[in-house]
């Protein structure tokens, strides 16, 4: 008898997913500091075709950013503030942004959210330093 492999809890990362890992680390931070956080699954291809069609007409779609954070940013000046919401894309040091994360994140700037695209967790860590979400 072949032994199985014991099967992958969901919400844990798997070890060959050093984003995934950062990501989780990032969440936690967030929440801890209370801040409104949220990951939207997106639509990778991998679900098979009758599956991706059922995704695609639930409103998932490619390029969506890792973390959507409805809190505004840092006020800038007397009850201002600069962004009402941020998007955050994590990757990995050897991670790359696709042509469709570019544009869903532009999408977004466009529409007045902070966006940004980060290496790594202290990078991560830094710009949400940078618009108010952690303490310095």
């Amino acid at each position: 008898m072949i032994p199985r492999r014991a099967p992958h809890r969901p919400g844990s990362p798997r070890r060959s997913d050093p984003e995934a890992e950062i990501q989780i680390k990032i969440v936690a931070l967030l929440r801890w500091h209370q801040v409104d956080v949220c990951h939207v699954p997106n639509s990778d291809g991998r679900a098979g075709a009758r599956n991706q069609a059922r995704l695609g007409r639930l409103g998932v779609e490619k390029g969506m950013p890792d973390l959507l954070i409805f809190d505004p940013t840092s006020p800038q000046g007397m009850n201002r503030w600069r962004h009402h919401s941020a998007a955050l894309e994590l990757k990995s040091d050897k991670g790359r942004v696709t042509p469709e994360q570019t544009a869903r994140l532009a999408k977004l700037s466009e529409r007045g959210w902070a966006v940004a695209v980060t290496k790594g967790y202290d990078a991560a860590v830094a710009q949400l330093q940078a618009w108010g979400y952690l303490p310095l």
